[in-house]
């Protein structure tokens, strides 16, 4: 197993500190006390399974240099998180390699709680990661905080009480879009590329259920899912192309949804209208590859800001992100991806803030209620969740490519699903 720590990537082939230290830390879901349950008056430890090795590493690898940045400028400038309990408590970030395995991140999560100690999992990548890691942390009572997924499973509150997500569900993004196409292109004929897991299938299932519910003069001609090993989708492509879609949905997380993009480019295709999702709304990382000028016009359905782009680069969010990566992490790339990833962190400290006391369980009751900002996300949108619905963010801002950024057109728009 190997973990990393503020000091680098370190190898461990037994139990973290001594027997006596972990006969200390009673049940996983216990209220915590002094050093028991990853914290202390004067330190929390969180964990965090990760991609940083594989083909997904190159996405997913500058995102974790842009969470220790983060965590890294809340130390040094904050002392931490101050608690409500009135402890200034320093944040310990333990992260494992799950390579987008899902069997490798039940067993990291299983190895940073009983082993490394850690209070909390936070923001794993990805919904198969996710929810594999969910079925340990739901049954040991730990929290699981904002997890990297759009999956609409999540607000299922009677099955994940330990659990919460953060960004919208794919499932609402799929009626958004389809109630979008009914009003501005009746007619349109869909054809969508997805992931094979239940942020794909979910996907889906809102575009499906909105053209049913509505009898909206909107089809979906034709599927196309794809495996994490691909290297290209361009046979994905050609069959959309010729199942007589005239409208393309790029469905798919950013590694593949660059693919995607590439693929469509080269196969000369130019559907009448061209939409991408907003789980990969960076136009460095998704578009640049295959060409800015190709895919001019692409539409999606936006909750963050690009920090590159120049209506956001002089906001003080903005600023001061780009400040803490320079002195911090000055390789990592500055963009829609790596900026939203220190929000993530930022997402569990303010959950951290608002508990009224420094146990799992009251962590999870202020996630639950949080009413919050987080420096990411777009204008007019914030975190605002309920023990009812758990889905912390449900709206979006309508924006088109031009030049190398999505522009906002129009007003924040949500929809319950």
């Amino acid at each position: 197993m190997t973990t990393r720590t503020a000091n680098g990537w370190t190898r461990r082939a037994a139990l973290i500190g001594s027997a006596a230290t972990l006969a200390a830390c009673g049940a996983p879901g216990g209220d915590v006390g002094g050093g028991a349950n990853g914290i202390t008056d004067d330190t929390i430890r969180l964990g965090q399974s990760w991609p940083t090795s594989g083909a997904a590493a190159a996405v997913f690898g500058p995102m974790l240099d842009a969470i220790r940045a983060w965590q890294q400028h809340l130390n040094d400038t904050e002392g931490g998180v101050m608690m409500t309990d009135g402890r200034l408590r320093r944040i310990d970030l333990r992260t494992a390699d799950d390579g987008l395995d899902p069997s490798r991140a039940i067993q990291n999560a299983r190895y940073l709680v009983e082993r490394e100690n850690v209070f909390a999992m936070i923001s794993p990548a990805g919904t198969a990661n996710s929810t594999a890691i969910s079925t340990y942390t739901e049954r040991a009572s730990i929290p699981l905080l904002y997890v990297l997924s759009g999956a609409r499973h999540w607000t299922d509150t009677a099955r994940f009480r330990w659990s919460v997500g953060l960004q919208p569900s794919s499932a609402v993004e799929g009626r958004i879009w389809a109630r979008w196409l009914a009003r501005n292109h009746p007619g349109a004929r869909i054809g969508l590329l997805r992931d094979n897991t239940d942020f794909g299938h979910d996907l889906e299932y809102g575009l499906q259920a909105e053209i049913d519910a509505g009898a909206l003069p909107v089809t979906i001609a034709g599927i196309q899912g794809y495996q994490p090993t691909d290297t290209t989708l361009a046979s994905q492509i050609t069959n959309l192309r010729a199942a007589g879609s005239n409208v393309f949905f790029n469905g798919a997380t950013p590694q593949f949804a660059a693919l995607g993009y590439k693929a469509l480019v080269r196969s000369g295709w130019e559907p009448e209208l061209n939409l991408l999702t907003n789980a990969s709304p960076d136009p460095t990382t998704v578009i640049e590859p295959a060409g800015y000028d190709a895919l001019q016009g692409v539409r999606c359905l936006l909750f963050l800001k690009d920090p590159a782009d120049p209506q956001f680069i002089d906001s003080p969010d903005v600023v001061l992100w780009r400040e803490v990566m320079e002195r911090y992490s000055p390789r990592t790339p500055r963009n829609q991806l790596t900026f939203w990833a220190s929000s993530l962190l930022q997402a569990t400290v303010e959950t951290l803030r608002a508990a009224e006391a420094p146990t799992r369980r009251a962590v999870m009751d202020a996630a639950h209620t949080l009413d919050a900002t987080l420096p990411a996300l777009a204008p007019g949108i914030r975190i605002r969740n309920t023990p009812q619905t758990n889905r912390p963010i449900s709206q979006f801002a309508l924006g088109q490519l031009r030049g190398e950024h999505f522009q906002v057109d129009g007003e924040v728009i949500g929809l319950d699903d």
